[in-house]
């Protein structure tokens, strides 16, 4: 889609518009306006009024719901206002199309594009201009597993153990419980068994128990190996209450992941999954160890020395 609007020479009033090749017989279209900003468009032979009477607001994005008389049809068109972010947009439409493609039935069509637009909507309105790097997948990576394990296996609700989960609210633990907190690390790759502690506050131990969970992330080149970030969060939307789902949505947009393509990719095997109880003894910097000038320490701990912390399991909730 990205080379198609390279093809586009702005004109000289409104759009310019070349179709997309597809599958589907639900017509869409890219487009470049007289300003040079691109666009996309959804084709439509009905008005669907109804459905597009109030369309979304969406930060950095122009939605406009117009008939061509000429030829008799109508478009909802997404446009972009700034050419900075053109590379998002590019995976918002390619997204756009993806949702519509298998789809024959023009008004279910517009449904699944408006549906997909509220969602995208939530992910922009969080500052959302950014994807998530291969060490952001990664990290979500090992939070979700973390996630999953404390609902099949540690007791929790499933409404528990995602309102605990504030890693996405830059809470200084991933999980905060009135009866543990928990901080998620991932490792794995040429750095060996070692976790990164980005903080003084992330392993602090006040009134309630800290525990320190390392996963390992093997990341594999094979498609059929490992699995995605979209798989991991697919599968534990599938063993989730349906009251929780938005709940647990708003964590994901929180942390900056929306169900697209790109996340397809990279590929993790899971590995090992080990618990530390961090006691006094524990090797860790903390506010109370630091001269009062001193903050934004960041430090790395080698799982391999810290054996005489571990615990076989997290301790389920308190009664």
């Amino acid at each position: 889609m990205r080379g198609l609007w390279s093809q586009l020479q702005p004109p000289s009033a409104d759009y310019i518009w070349k179709l997309r090749t597809s599958v589907s017989p639900i017509r869409t279209s890219v487009g470049r306006h007289a300003d040079g900003h691109i666009a996309f468009m959804l084709e439509m032979k009905f008005d669907h009024a109804d459905l597009l009477m109030r369309l979304p607001e969406i930060q950095g994005l122009t939605l406009d719901h117009r008939m061509f008389a000429g030829a008799g049809s109508y478009g909802l068109i997404v446009a972009l206002r700034e050419a900075k972010d053109e590379e998002l947009f590019a995976t918002l439409c390619e997204d756009l199309a993806a949702c519509i493609e298998d789809l024959t039935e023009e008004r279910q069509a517009v449904l699944s594009f408006l549906s997909r637009l509220d969602r995208w909507q939530r992910f922009l309105a969080r500052d959302g201009r950014r994807l998530l790097s291969t060490d952001g997948i990664r990290g979500l990576v090992a939070e979700l597993e973390i996630l999953g394990l404390l609902i099949s296996d540690n007791g929790r609700s499933a409404a528990d153990a995602l309102t605990g989960w504030v890693g996405p609210l830059r809470a200084a633990q991933d999980f905060r419980f009135a009866d543990q907190l928990i901080e998620v690390k991932s490792w794995g790759g040429s750095g060996g068994a070692k976790v990164r502690i980005s903080s003084e506050f992330q392993l602090q131990v006040d009134d309630v128990p800290v525990f320190l969970a390392a996963v390992q992330l093997v990341e594999e080149g094979e498609p059929k190996l490992g699995h995605s970030l979209n798989e991991v969060v697919t599968a534990l939307k599938s063993i989730l209450p349906a009251d929780v789902l938005d709940l647990f949505e708003d964590r994901l947009g929180a942390a900056g992941y929306i169900e697209l393509p790109y996340y397809d990719a990279p590929r993790f095997r899971l590995g090992a999954i080990d618990f530390f109880g961090v006691t006094e003894e524990f090797p860790v910097l903390t506010p109370r160890q630091l001269p009062t000038a001193v903050s934004g320490v960041q430090y790395t701990l080698d799982l391999v020395q810290l054996s005489g912390f571990r615990v076989a399991e997290l301790p389920g909730p308190a009664l």
